[in-house]
This record gives structure tokens, C-alpha cells and sequence, in this order.
């Protein structure tokens, strides 16, 4: 029931409104309602409201704020909390006005707004209007469908010439007590991101509700953990402001001091909120606009397609049935053609005469008619008397002499029944017409004829019919093409201008186009829409595994028994026997267990999927939690420089000596040391391994053999890595140490690594996070590997045992308990470590052991033989293996393995040739040290500041281009792009091959495009395309374009043909009669043909007598072509009369060289 209003005549003078107001509770405090002129933006279809406060006043600077949030999670509240800011309302004045209409019998989690409704209010002392947009709740009980009507909602309010043209800022609402988002709010987030422009990113801010005045640094790492692109202050911490929804609430002498905090505080917040307002960071909609219509435009492209889809599956299904039925009819023919007849009819045959009078023997037959012309005949046919005129005068065919015989055989006439098919009888009677001898069923025949006819007739007219249903399926299947075409572009554009692009709105037509793309045999698009689809279906699944979860028993109800069927007997296959379910798994199988029923109830395609990871969840965290729970195994790096007590750092972790630490300033270790041992009740192995970086005093061959061994003593996997490091100030070569770790470690290798430093009495008051954040390289490694990082001094602290009120963080046993928990939680959700070659070699191991034939010997010390055995053969195998290359195999780089393990196995392999490196490369233009030839140096390195990352300048259109130097059937492009900052920039990025440099290349084939926020590096892999130039291609306005590192690949490194002359003026070195600035000699050979003289690669000289300009090619050619380009920005014709000279001469600056 809404609350009765008070007629104002009825308020008493102490309650009366400071503004335009109605009382509806007296309180306190006092609750008023605005009264407001309300109306619809879209008068007809009325979905967008707006209900101004105060005399409309355009004149007024407004400020305007578009209000997002799950249903429940106080964004009403937060509305008219605004309202009574901007009203100036304070807690004293015991009052508060909501410009909303909401029921206070009803809870807000069970309401929703089913229009977008924009708030305006003008109050005439405040020179400011404010404007405030309400989107409708999403994610409530009426479903997604409900959610998707909200951009049409935003597209009529953004277009309408009244409507809203700008935003000041984008507020997300949540409650500020989580420790992570709800599968709701994911999904809320995602689908408001995905309405809106990239250019927006800076205005998203978080207003967080129901706080109690602490910081909700929960919240903020759920906010960070999801990756919400929002503004963020200089510590990287997403701008957020804290509010506590009890404005409302009622006072009493026992809390209103309670009150008075939270409502102060609430002041304080929205006083820092209006001052980041002031700031100038207003946003056209323009893009999000954009963003909106290409949405409606991809949504109605899918629509069309399945209309599309349909109806070719009806015309198709429609053609079939045609065609069965001419098969049929065709059968019928033939059934027809082929019945038989018995035919009786009259036959001549030849017999003898000799049992007549000799004198009638001999007789002239005709051989053509079958007719005896002269009986009794004695002459030859040419001398008989029927002969007139050399034919014959009695035979009906009044044939010639030639066709006759005289013989003693004449023809008679016998009756004779025969059997002929319809075709035959039909055949014959076109050919002769009905014989008066010959008798059959004529019935039957008229039946079967009418019979042949009606089935050739209908034949004909289904034929026709199919040839029609072909010619519209094929009309089809062109329209399908274009729409295919038209949805993809659409992605693309959206990848390029929506602030989220991989959102699960996109995703679900993904679904849908990528099977269409197969059929068609778009390979390219298709891989490049399944790049999209994987990078986005990661976050997807994390925002959609509790999406499901708030829903009540009765929702979970609706699902029939095959849901509940399989879920549990997935569940009930793999529970443990042995012991109890960790809480992991139980989390695990919650959580898929709810992806489960959210995918049946959309009755998604990736039920099956999802079934299949659901037990997949369950024994790989089984698998983990066994292996964490009861044996560990640990493998050591050796530390930087001298000292670092790696060996010292194992006897700590097993709480007993069984490595020999030296004082050496070298590694201690020179061989692989495998120990075993027990702490708290857990089982752990140690392998001591010596570092493969610090070469000090060993020979390449000794790290080989070591390497080797480390192999077989981790086989057939670890649990986690331990990198040991020492805290002390860096010299040169320790940071170069660790440089190493960063390029040698495969990615996966991190996820399974952690960071131990020893000597950490060094620290002197510091934590080891407080250390580490002092020196970028350290910090570098320590987020490769999750962040995972630890200290012990293995001098000082193990004297003190764990005691937290004493010790603390000095203390080994606290700091080795720590460590052991962060490798157990690191186990349970990254698996062990292993890879192809330590598989191998443990599969080596068992068969030694199967060899082995004293079966009297325990396990253990028959699989330290066969480890020995397979050492040594493995040491003989890899004789002729670099050291990188193992190092590389034994830390994960993918290519490495594969080349060792083949060696290992006798099979061919060949490391894939970078046929981009140390080439000859180009870019549209340099900003600072970002050459070109960064991309090109070998050096994945992803931080532009240490020199390895080429970058262009702002501009339209930039591109890179490298020169392979011959034509190869290149298939894969590899890109390493920026990790420091701005990894956006390369999104959109396009990847062109080809031998053509018109437009300077870009205008080659596309392989590929970047439609994704690159993260490190990326493979793109697609049809072979034949070429010479690989251009990076970045479309669009004021663009910059970066790369770390491209590596190009071929099916094969021989190229497929040489390439003609080659221009050799690159390289050379240039000289000009005077330079104009910026038009430098060495511009006209750089290897772009820009035409645009500010973008500094064209050469200029100043108003001389006899300008010239000369390129010195460094050796003695024969030279038969000279390309030229001329400027296009103006003065095309001032190279008109230019003269070209060649030859080995510099008198008058070679000048005077053969014309």
C-alpha cells in the first residue's frame, strides 16, 4: 500500500516543506515527496521517462550521471541521496525528500524499474542542474530477455533531439560488504560495459552502499579481480565512494548518533563525488550511440541469418521432397518401360524347298521385304523377268536386282508368341504402326501409357519446381554470406569503439555465427571470431558460474530430473573415499553444479561442456589436494651471486641438515640433490638443483649434465619452483640474472613458481612486499609468479621458533608455514608443474624398471637405478643440444621441448626459422627511441623504456612493415605487445601479407586482426599466405601503434622464389646540396614512401642554384630501374626537369656521372 499523502492544509507549520514538496511520513525524519512534471521522452512507445524538479533552466551548467546497479543493492536510495545533497539537506533538519516513488511496505530487491527514467532537478539558488539517468534493474526474476529492451530504451533517450547528448559520469552501485561479485553482478557489469564507448572508461566510477565506515577493501579486490575498466587514482585503486543507506531509517535517542556517522559520512562522500564532477571529463554518447546501433544492428543480422537459416532449411527440406518424388516418378517410368506384354504375332521365316518338284524349287526372294517375288525362277536376279528396269516389280519395297536371291528356300508366314517390354512395343508401334497379325492387351498397354505420360508430366513440372527451389537456396545462400559478412564487421567495429567488446552479448552470437563461418570456409574470420570468443569466455565464465546461485528452492525446482540426474551422478562418481571432500572441491562442484542449471535453462549448446568440466573440477582438485595434503615436491633455482644460501634455505624448509651449504661465492651446488622429510605431518621433497644462469665457475658441459639430471630427479612433475634470491642491494649481474629467469621461464612455468628470499634480517623493519616494491625487476618477477613471495634468514631467524606474540614474522617456522600454505592453495588451482619431457622421462624411468631384474630390490632404490640409467642415456642423446635449448625444455618453452623430446624419441624435428629477425623493417613514423627495428631484435621484452618496443606518433592510419626479402607461404605471425602500459592501443590491429607495396602494403591480403586487448604475447595462425611484406596495420584517427616483438613463420623456410632486384638504396647513405628542416637527405631511402612532408620522410632542399641530392650505394652495381616518389601535399611539380645520374665519380658532388 502506498503510504496516504497529507494534504498540505493538514501538515502542521513545524513539518511544512522547505520546497515544492508532499508529506508522507512524518517521522522522524520527515519523508517528502517531489512534486515533479513528469512526461515521456518517447511520447509513443513510453519507456523513457522524465520527471523535472524545479523550473526547467537550460542555461544552468548540468551535470549528468547515468545510475547502474543489481536490483536490491540500494541504487533507489542512492538516487534521492543525491537529491537531498543537492538539495542541501542536513541532519539537522530532520527531513528527507525522495523524487522517486517507491514502497516502503515492499522490499527494494523485490521491485525493479521497467522503463529508463531521467531525473532532472533545477533549484534556483543552485547554479548547477543535475541529471540523473535510472536504468532499470538488471538481472531480476522476468529474465535476460526483459534486460536486452534497455539498449533500445538507451538508443531512444541518446538519439532524441531533447534526449541526452553528454555524461559526466557512469556510476556502478554495490554493496559494499563483498568479498566478490555475485554471478549477478558480473553479468550486470558486463552487459552495461558492452552498452557503452570505449571513451567512457574514465568517467565508470563505484558508489558502494551499506558500508559501516571501514575500507571495503574486499570489495575493491573483487572490483580489481574482475577487471572492470573504471577511473583510478595514481595508486591504481579504482575511484570508489562509500555510503550507508539509512537515510531514511528512523531516530531515536539510541541511534541517532549511529545516524548522524553514517549520514556524515555519506556527506562527505557525495561532497568528493560533485568535485570530481566539476573536473572536465564530459563525454559525448556519440560513441556509446554508435556502440548501441551496431549492437542492434549485429542483433538484427543474427536474426535475419536464423530467418535466413530457416528458411533454407524449409526450401532445402522442400528440394529433398522434390527430389524423392522425381526419383519416384523416374522409378515409376521406369517400372513402366519395363513391364512386359506377350505378344502374339505373325513371322516370316526362310524354309527349304527341297521336298517340292524340282521344278518349283528355286525361286527370287526379296532379302529386304521378306517376300518370295518368282517362283519357279531359273535366272539369275538380274536376268529375271520381274526385274524391270534392274528393281523388282512384285516386292513391295520395289527393290533393286541386288536385293534379291535365287534360291531353294522360300519365306512362309508362321504365328509366333513373343515378349516385349512397353518401351520395345512402344518403340515398334512408332515405327511401323499396329501390324494386323500382331495381338496383345491393348488395355493393359492404354493403362501403362496414360501411366508412362502422367509420370513424364510430372516430372517435368517437379523438375521445374527444383530447378526454381536451387535458384532461390543458391539466392540464399548469397544473402547468408552477406549477412555472415555484415555480422562480422559488426563485431569488428564494435571491438574497435565499445568499451567491453567480448561481452556475453556478443558471446552468445558467437555461438551461433562460428559454426555458419565453418560452413562458408571463412577460416580466417572464423579463427579470429574463436580468438574472440576464447579471450572473452574466461571472464564470461567467472561472472556466470554464481549467476544462478541466488535463485530460490522454487526456481531450482523447475529443472526436470536430467538436470538433477546428471549433476549428481557426477558428483557422486568422483567423491573420495579416503578422506573428506576438501572445501575447494565443495566450492568447485557449487559452482559448475549452478553454471549447469543456468546453461540448461537457456538451453545452451555447451551443456555437454560444461557437464564435462564439472567432473573434470572434481578430480583435478582430488588430484591437488592428495598431492598437497601428502607429498610435495619442491625443485630450488640456484640464488643471484654470492652466497644467497639456496642449500641453506632446503635444510630450513625439511628442519633438519641435509644439504651442504659452503661460504663460496659461488653456487654451492654442483649437482642435482634430491631430500626427503616431514614437516607438520606433511611429506616433502627438496631437489637442490644448481642454477642453470650463475656460470661463474662451470663449463658449458657441466650445466648440460646437470640440467640433465635435474630432469629425471623431477620427473615426471613438481609441485612448485623456488626461486631463491637474496635480500641485498642489485648488482648489474644479479639484476641480469633475473632478466634470464624472465626470458627463459615458460608462462606456465610462473604459475607454478615462488619467490623465497633468505637473509631477511636485512630487511630492518621492512616487510618483503615493502623490499621487493623498491627495485621494478623484482617486482617484475614477483607478479610473473602471482605475487607469491616469502623470506627466512637462515642465520638468525631459525633460532627464534614460531611464537606470533614474540617473534612473529621473524621467525623460519611462521615464514616456512606460510610458504608451504601458499604452495598448497597454488597446487589446488594451477595443478602440478610438468611437460612433455619430464613425461618422457619418467616413462623412461618405468621402463627401466620393468627392466630391472632383481625384483627382490625395494621401489625406491630399483627407481634410483633406473633413474641413473636414464640419466646416462639421456646424456648421450643430447650431446649435440645447446645449453639454451635445454634450460629452455626443462622451464617450458614450448618449442624447446618438442625439439628435445624428439631427440629423445628418434623422431625429426625442426625449430620453426623467425624469419622476421634482424630484417629489414619500416613504420609510418618514430616517436623517440621506437624504431622500427625494435620489433624485429630478438627481444621479447615488453617494457618500451628498455629500448626493445618500436612506437609510432598519434596518426591517422599507422602501420609497420617488415621485408622478408624473398616470398615465403607464411602461416603464422606472432606478436609481443607492450606490457608497461597501453596495451589497448593494440586492439584493432590488422595483420597484412602480401608483395605489394601500393599504399605502402596495407592494401595486401588480411590474415588476421587483433580483436582483443593483447596481453604479452600472442600467436595468430591461419591459411598460408603467399608474401614478401608483413605489414602491422592500425586503422583509424589519432591512433599510436607499439610493438615489442613480431616473429613471422612459413610452412617452410625456403622461400618459395628469390625476389628480383632488391632496392639498394636502403641502407645506403644520403647527401643533399642543403637541408630544409626536417626534410633530412636520408628521408628519400628510409624505406616508406610517405608523400607527406611533416611526417619527416620526404627529403627537402632550401631555394639553391642547382639543388641535388646523391645516395652513396657502398659498392659498385649495375643498375637498370630508379623508383621515385614525389611529394603529395603540394609542389608536385617542382621535380619536373629533375635529372638522374648515375656512375663512380663525386666530382661536382657526381653531378657530372653518365646521364
Amino acid at each position: 500500500m502506498q503510504p496516504q499523502r497529507r494534504n498540505s492544509k493538514d501538515v502542521p507549520p513545524r513539518m511544512a516543506s522547505r520546497h515544492d514538496a508532499t508529506l508522507m511520513n512524518p517521522g522522524p525524519p520527515a519523508l517528502y515527496q517531489l512534486n515533479t512534471e513528469r512526461k515521456y521522452i518517447d511520447e509513443n512507445q513510453k519507456k523513457v521517462k522524465r520527471w523535472i524538479y524545479g523550473r526547467r533552466d537550460r542555461n544552468k551548467q548540468n551535470k549528468v550521471i547515468l545510475l547502474v546497479g543489481e536490483t536490491g543493492a540500494g541504487k533507489t536510495t542512492m538516487i534521492n541521496t543525491m537529491i537531498n545533497y543537492f538539495l542541501g539537506v542536513k541532519f539537522e533538519d530532520e527531513e528527507f525528500y525522495q523524487i522517486t516513488e517507491e514502497d516502503d511496505d515492499i522490499e527494494e530487491s523485490l521491485t525493479q524499474t521497467s522503463e529508463i527514467t531521467v531525473y532532472e532537478v533545477f533549484v534556483e539558488e543552485n547554479p548547477t542542474s543535475l541529471t540523473i539517468i535510472d536504468t532499470p534493474g538488471y538481472a531480476n526474476t522476468e529474465g535476460y530477455e526483459k534486460d536486452g529492451e534497455i539498449s533500445e530504451y538507451l538508443i531512444r533517450l541518446f538519439s532524441d533531439e531533447d534526449g541526452i547528448h553528454y555524461i559526466d559520469a557512469v556510476c556502478f552501485v554495490m554493496k559494499a560488504f563483498q568479498n566478490r561479485l555475485s554471478g549477478k553482478e558480473h553479468y550486470i557489469f558486463h552487459s552495461v560495459l558492452s552498452l557503452l564507448g570505449r571513451d567512457i572508461e574514465n568517467n565508470i566510477v563505484f558508489l558502494l552502499t551499506h558500508t559501516d565506515g571501514r575500507q571495503p577493501r574486499d570489495a575493491i579486490s573483487a572490483i580489481k579481480k574482475a577487471q572492470i575498466p573504471c577511473r583510478r587514482d595514481g595508486k591504481k585503486q579504482p575511484i570508489h565512494f562509500l555510503f550507508n543507506n539509512q537515510q531514511k531509517e528512523k531516530r531515536d535517542k539510541l541511534c541517532e548518533s549511529v545516524l548522524k556517522l553514517a549520514l556524515e559520512m555519506g556527506q562527505e562522500s557525495m561532497t568528493e563525488f560533485f568535485t570530481l564532477l566539476e573536473e572536465k571529463n564530459r563525454k559525448s554518447v556519440q560513441m556509446t550511440l554508435d556502440v548501441l546501433k551496431e549492437r542492434r544492428r549485429l542483433k538484427a543480422c543474427v536474426s535475419n541469418l536464423k530467418e535466413q537459416i530457416s528458411e533454407s532449411e524449409l526450401k532445402m527440406k522442400e528440394l529433398t521432397e522434390i527430389q524423392e518424388a522425381i526419383k519416384e516418378q523416374r522409378d515409376k517410368i521406369e517400372k513402366c518401360e519395363h513391364f512386359q506384354f506377350t505378344v502374339k504375332t505373325a513371322v516370316k521365316e526362310k524354309v527349304t524347298t527341297d521336298d517340292e518338284w524340282w521344278w518349283s524349287r528355286n525361286q527370287t526372294c526379296c532379302n529386304v521385304c521378306e517376300e518370295n517375288c518368282h517362283k519357279k525362277c531359273w535366272e539369275d536376279p538380274q536376268s529375271c523377268e520381274v526385274m524391270k528396269k534392274k528393281h523388282c516389280t512384285v516386292c513391295t519395297g520395289k527393290c533393286h536386282y541386288s536385293d534379291h536371291v535365287r534360291e531353294n528356300k522360300k519365306y512362309v508366314v508362321k504365328p509366333k508368341t513373343i515378349t516385349m517390354t512397353f518401351h520395345e512395343l512402344k518403340l515398334e508401334y512408332e515405327r511401323t504402326g499396329e501390324k494386323p497379325k500382331t495381338s496383345f492387351d491393348k488395355k493393359i498397354y492404354e493403362h501403362i501409357a496414360n501411366e508412362h505420360e502422367r509420370n513424364t508430366r510430372e516430372i517435368e513440372n517437379k523438375t521445374e519446381t527444383e530447378k526454381n527451389l536451387i535458384s532461390d537456396l543458391e539466392t540464399i545462400k548469397k544473402e547468408k554470406s552477406k549477412l555472415l559478412r555484415e555480422a562480422y564487421m559488426t563485431i569488428v567495429t564494435l571491438s574497435e569503439i565499445a568499451l567491453k567488446a567480448d561481452s556475453a552479448f556478443t558471446l552468445q552470437h558467437l555461438d551461433f555465427l562460428i559454426p555458419r563461418l565453418k560452413e562458408e570456409g571463412e577460416k580466417n574470420v572464423m579463427k579470429n571470431l574463436e580468438d574472440l570468443r576464447k579471450a572473452g569466455e574466461e571472464q564470461k565464465n567467472k561472472g556466470a558460474l554464481h549467476l544462478v546461485m541466488n535463485f530460490t528452492g522454487k526456481k531450482m525446482n523447475q529443472f526436470d530430473n536430467r538436470a538433477t540426474a546428471a549433476t549428481a551422478s557426477s558428483v557422486h562418481h568422483h567423491q573420495r573415499k579416503t578422506i573428506d571432500e576438501p572445501p575447494e572441491i565443495i566450492a568447485g562442484v557449487i559452482r559448475l553444479k549452478d553454471e549447469f542449471i543456468e546453461l540448461y535453462e537457456r538451453d545452451h549448446s555447451q551443456l555437454q561442456q560444461c557437464t564435462e568440466r564439472l567432473c573434470h573440477i572434481i578430480k583435478t582438485f582430488e588430484k591437488g589436494y592428495r598431492w598437497a595434503t601428502e607429498y610435495s615436491t619442491f625443485a630450488g633455482w640456484t640464488g643471484i651471486g654470492a652466497g644467497d644460501g639456496k642449500s641453506s634455505s632446503g635444510n630450513t624448509i625439511l628442519q633438519k641438515k641435509v644439504f651442504m651449504p659452503n661460504a663460496s661465492p659461488n653456487s654451492a651446488t654442483k649437482t642435482s640433490v634430491r631430500q626427503d622429510g616431514t614437516v607438520n605431518g606433511r611429506k616433502l621433497t627438496v631437489i637442490d638443483t644448481p642454477g642453470p644462469f650463475d656460470t661463474s665457475d662451470r663449463d658449458d658441459e657441466t650445466i648440460k649434465t646437470e640440467i640433465i639430471r635435474a630432469i629425471t630427479e623431477c620427473a615426471p612433475g613438481i609441485d612448485a619452483f623456488v626461486i631463491v634470491l637474496k635480500v641485498d642491494r642489485f648488482t648489474k649481474q644479479e639484476i641480469e640474472i633475473v632478466k634470464k629467469i624472465g626470458e627463459y621461464c615458460g608462462e606456465d612455468t610462473f604459475k607454478h613458481a615462488v619467490v623465497l628470499f633468505t637473509h631477511g634480517e636485512q630487511l630492518k623493519g621492512q616487510t618483503i612486499e615493502e623490499f621487493v616494491q623498491r627495485s621494478t625487476k623484482l617486482q617484475e618477477l614477483v607478479d610473473k609468479c602471482g605475487g607469491r613471495c616469502h623470506v627466512i634468514d637462515n642465520t638468525y631467524w631459525k633460532r627464534c621458533l614460531y611464537c606470533p606474540c614474540s617473534c612473529g614474522y621473524k621467525s623460519n617456522n611462521f615464514q616456512v608455514k606460510n610458504l608451504l600454505d601458499t604452495i598448497n592453495e597454488m597446487v589446488q588451482v594451477n595443478g602440478r608443474y610438468t611437460n612433455e619431457l619430464m613425461l618422457t622421462a619418467e616413462q623412461e624411468i618405468q621402463k627401466e624398471m620393468k627392466n630391472e631384474n632383481n625384483g627382490n630390490l625395494p621401489s625406491e632404490e630399483r627407481r634410483e637405478r633406473a633413474k641413473k640409467n636414464v640419466f646416462e642415456k639421456f646424456v648421450r642423446r643430447l650431446a649435440g643440444v645447446t645449453t639454451g635449448i635445454l634450460v629452455g625444455a626443462f622451464l617450458g618453452i614450448g618449442v624447446a621441448v618438442a625439439s628435445v623430446v624428439a631427440l629423445l624419441k628418434g623422431t625429426n624435428y625442426s625449430i620453426a626459422c623467425n624469419l622476421a629477425l634482424k630484417a629489414r623493417a619500416v613504420q609510418s613514423s618514430v616517436y623517440s627511441n621506437g624504431n622500427a627495428e625494435n620489433a624485429v631484435d630478438g627481444n621479447r621484452g615488453t617494457d618500451y623504456g628498455k629500448g626493445s618496443c618500436t612506437h609510432t606518433t598519434a596518426e591517422f592510419n599507422p602501420w609497420w612493415r617488415v621485408d622478408l626479402g624473398n616470398v615465403y607461404s607464411i602461416s603464422k605471425v606472432v606478436i609481443t605487445n607492450r606490457g608497461d602500459c597501453c596495451k589497448e592501443r593494440l586492439k584493432g590491429a590488422q595483420i597484412r601479407i602480401g608483395y605489394n607495396l601500393e599504399n605502402n602494403g596495407n592494401n595486401n591480403e588480411l590474415a588476421a586482426t587483433v580483436l582483443t586487448v593483447l596481453d604479452g604475447t600472442k600467436t595468430f595462425e591461419f591459411e598460408p599466405v603467399n608474401g614478401r611484406y608483413v605489414n602491422i596495420f592500425l586503422p583509424g584517427n589519432d591512433e599510436i601503434l607499439t610493438l615489442c616483438e613480431v616473429e613471422v613463420f612459413a610452412e617452410k623456410d625456403i622461400p618459395l622464389y628469390t625476389c628480383g632486384p632488391r632496392n639498394i638504396a636502403f641502407g645506403g647513405k644520403a647527401a643533399q646540396s642543403t637541408t630544409y628542416p626536417e626534410g633530412a637527405a636520408q628521408n628519400a631511402i628510409d624505406g616508406k614512401r610517405q608523400s607527406i612532408l611533416a611526417r619527416r620522410s620526404c627529403s627537402v632542399t632550401n631555394g639553391d642554384k642547382d639543388p641535388w641530392w646523391r645516395v652513396d650505394l657502398l659498392d659498385v652495381y649495375r643498375v637498370t630501374r630508379v623508383i621515385i616518389t614525389n611529394r603529395g601535399d603540394c609542389c608536385e611539380k617542382r621535380i619536373e626537369g629533375i635529372q638522374i645520374r648515375i656512375g663512380n665519380s663525386l666530382e661536382n658532388n657526381g653531378n657530372n656521372n653518365e646521364l
